[in-house]
């Protein structure tokens, strides 16, 4: 066989590899996704300290879930602390659910469609603390359920002291 056609198979070869490793990346993932994925997340962090953030979950089997969440390792509060933190502000919660939070003290606030004190002791017990998300009591059918939520972050701010020069 002379160089031109070695060189021709090398390239078809590397060509249909590289044409299948491609469909390999792509098929493989989402056969061991499981029932529940996060199909998108945007997040926007403001000069302020603001951050929003819009998750969008895609249930794929009726019944099995009831909460979708997200929970922080810094104390969840619902008011400004001297402590570094993050303070939830508001949740848009997707209709017919109840958006929720639960704070590092164990208190827990809800936003939007809420079905009374049931729910929000329902909540109480199951929920995280420092963990916000959405609730539905009779539980999530298939389907795409979009959140949004708005914090304002408090840092731990570290600053060396500062000793005034004499002049």
């Amino acid at each position: 066989m002379s160089e031109t056609k070695q060189l021709a198979v090398l390239v078809i070869a590397s060509l249909v590899l590289g044409i299948l490793g491609l469909a390999l990346v792509t098929a493989i993932p989402s056969l061991f996704e499981g029932n529940l994925v996060v199909d998108s997340y945007d997040a926007v962090l403001y000069q302020n300290g603001t951050l929003t953030e819009h998750y969008t979950y895609d249930v794929k089997t009726s019944g099995q879930y009831r909460m979708l969440y997200r929970s922080w390792e810094a104390p969840l509060t619902f008011a400004p602390t001297p402590i570094p933190s993050v303070e939830i502000i508001s949740a848009y919660p997707p209709q017919g659910t109840i958006a929720y939070a639960k704070n590092d003290t164990g208190s827990v606030i809800v936003y939007g469609d809420s079905s009374g004190s049931i729910s929000k002791s329902t909540i109480s017990q199951l929920a995280l603390t420092n963990e916000a998300g959405i609730f539905k009591p009779d539980y999530f059918n298939a389907g795409k359920y979009t959140v949004g939520y708005t914090y304002l972050l408090h840092p731990p701010i570290e600053y060396d002291s500062v000793q005034p020069t004499s002049t």
